[in-house]
Order: structure tokens, then C-alpha cells, then sequence
């Protein structure tokens, strides 16, 4: 897709009375083929109705929910996709703009310009509902209570989406050394500021926790590909000599569907050991939880496994496939499972970080705010210095 601006002169040339009537200035966007794409097209066309009188605010607009369209596209999605996976899409893309993604899928900006984005998407999308195209804005919002003063109302809403005026997401893409070391022991793990156990830590799944950190700061996994990992894929923790360990990640899980290998930190790797060991078989053993459509797994090694009675490898299995697989004593075949024994959503990550990095706060007031693609940049940080 690409945006074009209209000119009237070159129209003229062509007819003397055009169609529709488009004021000078006004873009529109065509597809690869040349042909027009009629729902950014019609929204454009809107865009005076809607109060947008400046040719410079008709082309920011376009450019960013194209952006945002495009976006969409190298997801497999459309911008009136499912309301729930266009939220989910919504908060990919925050970070994303952000922070950077790691693969130049997305052009980093800073707050403000995102906060312009933002705009253009729910003015898009306002536009969509009134059209009937989708039920509602892809948002989140947050209610304010206002004074009963302030222009006759008493709420307003806050779309959780934007950027706040100096937001460390804006402006922060890693964590120093000793706040990674700080985000995992203490946030994740419920130690102490000291890596002492805390005995007024009151949160669940700690070991759990701290491996997922471990995994990803040593070893670069973006969300999507820790967040489907199998149990049996994972590396046996190596030997005292070898520090890192290969670990493939599989094209059905690995961004852009494009399959790659990392390395992990024996160590990290250990963490995840004693989890797997530990933790997790309380939750799994015996679990009762039950997929639609469950493939029941039997005999698996590190290849793969019987699925149903039949032989297949890991890295034919799709995401839902894999969120679908329950392992031979019961559970969900993830890696990381929840306390009954079920797979870990994607977003649910979001809240463990939120809440990982609220605990850092108490012993550090100006802790910043992190995501696992921050501490996947942390990875990359180590990795250069190193």
C-alpha cells in the first residue's frame, strides 16, 4: 500500500468534471496493484466532516494508519480484525514504536509523535464504528473523575494507548546490569533488594518467574516465542566449560515465521531446570485442565512426539497447536504454565512485568517502568559489551 495526494490540475487534464469532488491536498491510498484501498479511502474523504480542515493533518493522518495498516498486514491481520487480537495488536505496536521490535518491522518514534499516531487511529476508528464496520475502538481507556466544574462534565477517558510526558517506555529500550539484576531477584523472584529471600513476599509462581527472566535477558526470546516454547525443547543445562548453549526456536513461533537459533546462558538454563523440576510439576501433575480439540501427547523427546496416535515434530506445530497439547501426567505441554496447570496467555506477561517492577519500587522509587522486549534489548546490550 502507498499514500498519493490528489491534485486537481493533473485531474482536469482528464476530465472536466471529476466524479467525486476531493479538495486539493486530500491523499488516498492505493494498493500494490494500483487498485484503491476504499476503507482508508472513505475515512479520508471523511476527514473535513470530521473537523480535519489541514492538508498537513489529512497526510500525518494517512501516513500513520497506514503505518499502523501495514503493521497489521505482516500479522495476518486487517484493521477490522477481531476486536480482542486488534487490542492485542494495539499494544504490540505501542512497544514496538516505542522501543524498536528488534527486526526493523517498525520505525521507533518518540512519545509525541506516537501520541499524534494514536490520534490518527482514534479518528480512524471512530469514523469505523459509525460506519458500522467494527462494534468499537481497539482501546483501552481509563475513566477520570473531573471537577463538576470543568465544561459541564464529570469523567472524562484516558486511552490507555498513549504515552505519558516523559515516559521512560518512550525514551528507555534496556535495563542497566544491576536493575535487570534488581527486576529479576527481587520483581520476579521475591527476593530481597540483597537476592536474601523475602519472607513478606507474598506472590505465587516466583520460580517460575524468575526463569522466564533468566531465559529471556540470557537469551533474547521475544514474548511470542518464550510465551509458546515447549517444555521438551528445551537444552539440558551444559557442563562447568560451556557457558552458552544453543537453543533453535521454531519458524511457527519465531517472528516473520522465520526460523532461528539463539544462545542461552548455562545458567539461565539451570533456572529453567530447577523450575521445570520443582515448581512446575505441582501444577501440572495431575492437572485436570482440558483443551478443545486436546492433543494428547505420549513418548516425547526433544524432536518431537506421538500426538493422537501419531508421530510429529515440534516445528510442525502452529501456536494454536501447541496451546492445545496436554502432556503425558497431565497439564498443558508449554513451558510456562499457570497454577492450574494451563498455558500462560501472551498479555498476561504484561501484568507479571507491571507487578515485577511495582515490587522494584519499593526499594527504588525511580525503578522504571519494564517490558519483555526491554529485557530482551538487555540481552542484545550484554551481548555488544560482551
Amino acid at each position: 500500500m502507498q499514500t498519493y495526494v490528489f491534485s486537481r490540475s493533473h485531474v482536469q487534464a482528464l476530465t472536466r468534471n471529476p466524479p467525486v469532488p476531493i479538495p486539493d491536498g486530500l491523499p488516498f491510498v492505493l494498493d500494490d496493484d494500483m487498485s484503491p484501498v476504499e476503507d482508508l479511502n472513505a475515512w479520508l474523504r471523511s476527514l473535513r466532516e470530521r473537523g480535519c480542515h489541514s492538508p498537513r493533518t489529512w497526510a500525518g493522518y494517512a501516513d500513520d494508519v497506514l503505518a499502523w495498516a501495514q503493521f497489521l498486514e505482516s500479522r495476518g491481520q486487517w484493521l477490522f480484525d477481531d476486536l480482542d487480537r486488534l487490542k492485542a495488536a494495539v499494544s504490540d505496536y505501542r512497544e514496538g514504536r516505542l522501543q524498536g521490535d528488534g527486526d526493523d518491522v517498525v520505525q521507533i518514534i518518540g512519545g509525541a509523535a506516537w501520541n499524534r499516531a494514536v490520534s490518527a487511529m482514534e479518528n480512524f476508528y471512530a469514523w469505523a464504528v459509525e460506519a458500522g464496520k467494527i462494534s468499537g475502538p481497539p482501546f483501552n481507556y481509563k475513566v477520570l473523575r473531573l471537577p463538576r466544574s470543568h465544561r459541564g462534565h464529570d469523567t472524562a477517558k484516558r486511552n490507555l494507548a498513549r504515552a505519558k510526558a516523559g515516559s521512560a517506555l518512550a525514551t528507555l529500550r534496556h535495563l542497566d546490569l544491576d536493575y535487570a539484576d534488581m527486576f529479576i531477584a527481587a520483581g520476579l523472584g521475591g527476593a530481597d533488594p540483597t537476592g536474601q529471600p523475602d519472607d513478606d513476599f507474598a506472590g505465587r509462581l516466583a520460580t517460575r518467574n524468575r526463569a522466564m527472566g533468566e531465559l529471556v535477558r540470557h537469551s533474547g526470546l521475544r514474548r511470542q516465542e518464550f510465551s509458546n516454547l515447549l517444555v521438551w525443547e528445551m537444552p539440558q543445562p551444559a557442563g562447568p566449560f560451556q557457558n552458552y548453549i544453543p537453543l533453535p526456536v521454531s519458524q511457527k513461533i519465531a517472528k516473520g515465521a522465520r526460523a532461528r537459533t539463539t544462545w542461552v546462558t548455562a545458567a539461565a538454563l539451570s533456572a529453567v531446570a530447577d523450575y521445570v523440576s520443582l515448581e512446575r510439576p505441582i501444577y501440572t501433575d495431575g492437572s485436570s485442565w482440558t483443551p478443545q480439540r486436546r492433543l494428547m501427547v505420549s513418548n516425547p523427546t526433544r524432536d518431537g512426539a506421538t500426538i493422537n496416535g501419531r508421530r510429529v515434530r515440534w516445528s510442525h506445530l502452529s501456536i494454536p497447536q501447541r496451546r492445545r497439547l496436554v502432556a503425558p501426567d497431565g497439564g498443558s505441554g508449554l513451558l510456562f504454565v499457570r497454577s492450574t496447570g494451563a498455558p500462560v496467555s501472551e498479555g498476561n506477561w504484561r501484568y507479571t512485568f507491571r507487578t515485577a517492577a511495582d515490587r522494584c519500587r519499593q526499594f527504588d522509587p525511580n525503578f522504571p517502568t519494564v517490558t519483555p522486549h526491554m529485557l530482551r534489548h538487555t540481552f542484545a546490550r550484554l551481548s555488544r559489551v560482551s
